[in-house]
């Protein structure tokens, strides 16, 4: 009777809308222009809300891994339905406690084991009893994307429940958090509902940071064009947003809803404004900057009323939409080309004729590679089996997951963009002699750079070794790619390499054992010579000795001619181990050692000023030449002084001023004379 009697309604209402009410037939019964203006939204979700739990209930009882690695095998939604995805193909789960129109998020351990979930009102333990603390969450089941759930990048115990309210009313965006370690276990929540602002779309997802630690939480302002990116990093959450205003102003309620999505490398955004109302119902991209948080280029690829859910493929070059007014899923290849070529890519799939128990909802992506999608209010979900391909290669198959005697209703868990872990570099390689060790590192993990379909990948910008032997001194660290370093004793060491990149930073630990040290020696002798002498180096200790002269002794003498470069191997004749020591010798000619030396260490010149004898007293090695001038460069007398006195006699010269140009082999010196 009342199936007979909700038939009968539903002839009359047909389509549910996003207010929810597929209006068109009762509009052409009733003649009316627009039912929006007899109902309020909010009249309408409401409405709608409850139609859909009645058909849920009617229903009920009348009947390779992408997104991370098993954070997201177990699913809740709907009218208490739920999935596991331990298994290949997902089967039903029948224990959840939850009833969520839209508003559904879900969180498991690393090895897969549900640890709670949540509709944005209540979060449930996974014994699916209310988690201490657990009511009263000022979200709202029927916000489109209401609840998602972020990991701590710093407490691995600790999670972050975001909330939205619906229809940009006064709750807005809100957290909670959760400490898992507490209740034996099963959680408890320890701070509630904190505002971050107010108010927003019914529209967030979560986004990798592109160090693969850090979360973005991207949501969209209410009666406003503007993106918020708050960043959840080792600090907490951060007060500060990233504001990036671009893309339609949603300043309506039924634009307020609908799904924003982040591509599985977190370089895409798309977004769904369902509404006949403006920006009049669209599906758009955008470039989203994972370092920073910057959204850009927004593409709006098409218009409807009624579009509800998105998706992105997994190699992120295919996006989906849903749109439950025409009962049709879209799919368009984002690397077709240019703008025209995506926007004309578009390829059509009809899923059913014009009910509401065949129209397409919302749409994730699974960790099996698989989009499963909404498909009506019913007790299955409908999945596109090869979203990486065209056309109607991705493979539709409609009912292919039952979910009885549990049914759907309109929304499926809100995931963060990709769970996997960031992947590690592997650690460096080394060989060593003794105590001397080369080093090689590893390839940075590639980081994708590039939003469109030609990557390119973050280079390691730097390399820091830290060789844990802090006896070394300053040659204990180096920045060079594959350094060499000569451990200063026997013993463990610990090194540590880290890795830069412009988005990361990677650190890598390896245990080197020294249990042979070279020997160590000291050379002695000069570090310059002149040309024509002998240097002479030894070195002392118990150890066989090669230089590089030939030398076999504990000594070497040279006698270059230009500076040289000689080198020592030294032996340990009980362990093998070798040393090489590199000795540096400059050569210096000596020719010019005058011109660093006053002119007064060679020759006396007296007495000046004179009026008849000008003496000399020739103090060096060497013979001078003497050359006497005026101030017109002409020479009036020139000579040979020889070691020891002389003297030159000026009496006949004019008084004035003379210069004295006195050679000293290839020195030359000036010096001013005054004859009286």
């Amino acid at each position: 009777m009342i199936l007979a009697l909700f038939l009968h309604l539903l002839n009359l209402v047909v389509e549910v809308q996003l207010g929810r009410i597929h209006i068109q037939a009762l509009q052409q019964q009733l003649h009316l222009e627009n039912l929006h203006n007899i109902f309020s939204k909010k009249m309408q979700r409401r409405l709608t809300f409850h139609i859909l739990l009645l058909i849920t209930y009617l229903i009920s009882v009348s009947n390779s891994v992408l997104i991370g690695q098993n954070e997201t095998n177990n699913w809740y939604f709907g009218n208490k339905a739920a999935m596991s995805f331990s298994i290949n193909p997902p089967v039903a789960v029948l224990n959840s406690a939850m009833v969520a129109g839209e508003a559904c998020a879900c969180i498991s351990d690393a090895a897969g084991n549900l640890l709670f979930y949540s509709n944005g009102v209540n979060v449930w333990d996974n014994s699916h009893n209310l988690m201490a603390n657990g009511s009263g969450i000022l979200g709202n089941t029927s916000s489109t994307q209401g609840a998602v759930i972020a990991k701590s990048p710093s407490l691995p115990l600790v999670y972050y429940l975001f909330t939205l309210d619906q229809l940009g009313q006064s709750n807005g965006l809100r957290y909670s958090v959760i400490d898992m370690s507490l209740s034996a276990g099963q959680g408890s929540i320890t701070s509630k509902n904190n505002l971050i602002y107010t108010p927003s779309c019914e529209k967030m997802t979560l986004v990798k940071h592109c160090n693969g630690r850090d979360t973005w939480i991207v949501t969209h302002e209410y009666n406003s064009a503007n993106f918020r990116s708050y960043l959840l990093d080792n600090n907490g959450l951060s007060s500060n947003p990233v504001i990036s205003n671009i893309g339609p102003i949603i300043a309506n309620p039924s634009a307020s809803a609908g799904y924003l999505k982040a591509s599985p490398n977190g370089r895409k955004l798309a977004m769904v404004v369902p509404g006949n109302a403006a920006p009049n119902g669209s599906v758009v991209t955008f470039d989203f900057d994972n370092t920073n948080g910057v959204i850009s280029n927004s593409l709006t690829l098409f218009n409807s009323e009624f579009i509800y859910g998105c998706e992105f493929s997994p190699d992120g070059t295919k996006l989906y939409a849903s749109d439950f007014g025409l009962n049709q899923i879209f799919q368009w290849q984002l690397c077709a080309g240019n703008n025209s070529a995506v926007i004309n890519s578009m390829y059509t799939v009809n899923t059913g004729t014009q009910s509401t128990i065949q129209a397409p909802y919302a749409m994730q992506l699974a960790k099996d590679g698989k989009i499963y999608f909404i498909h009506g209010p019913n007790n299955y979900l409908s999945v596109i089996n090869n979203p990486n391909n065209p056309g109607a290669t991705m493979s539709v198959s409609f009912a292919a997951v039952s979910i009885a005697p549990k049914t759907s209703m309109m929304g499926l868990p809100n995931f963060i963009n990709n769970f996997n872990a960031p992947i590690l570099p592997s650690s460096f390689t080394f060989s060593s002699t003794c105590s001397t060790v080369s080093f090689t590192p590893p390839i940075q993990p590639s980081q994708t750079v590039s939003t469109t379909c030609t990557t390119t990948n973050y280079p390691t910008s730097a390399h820091f070794w830290d060789f844990g032997d802090v006896n070394s001194g300053a040659t204990n660290s180096s920045t060079l790619n594959s350094p060499s370093h000569n451990f200063s004793n026997i013993g463990t060491y610990t090194v540590k390499l880290i890795l830069t990149s412009p988005c990361r930073s990677d650190t890598v630990k390896q245990i080197i054992n020294i249990t042979s040290i070279n020997p160590v020696v000291s050379v002695s002798g000069p570090t310059s010579i002149c040309a024509g002498e002998t240097a002479s180096f030894s070195v002392t200790g118990n150890f066989n000795f090669n230089w590089s002269n030939g030398s076999t002794s504990n000594k070497m003498n040279v006698s270059p001619n230009t500076s040289s470069t000689y080198t020592l191997i030294t032996t340990n004749t009980i362990t093998n181990c070798i040393s090489k020591s590199t000795i540096n010798l400059t050569v210096n000619k000596c020719l010019h050692l005058y011109d660093q030396l006053p002119l007064e260490t060679f020759i006396r010149i007296y007495p000046n000023p004179t009026s008849d004898i000008l003496k000399f007293d020739n103090l060096s090695t060497s013979t001078i030449k003497l050359l006497l001038t005026n101030q017109i460069n002409q020479v009036l007398f020139s000579s040979t002084l020889s070691k020891g006195y002389n003297e030159i006699d000026v009496s006949k010269l004019l008084a004035g001023i003379y210069y004295l140009q006195i050679q000293i082999d290839n020195s030359i010196f000036y010096k001013k004379c005054v004859i009286e």
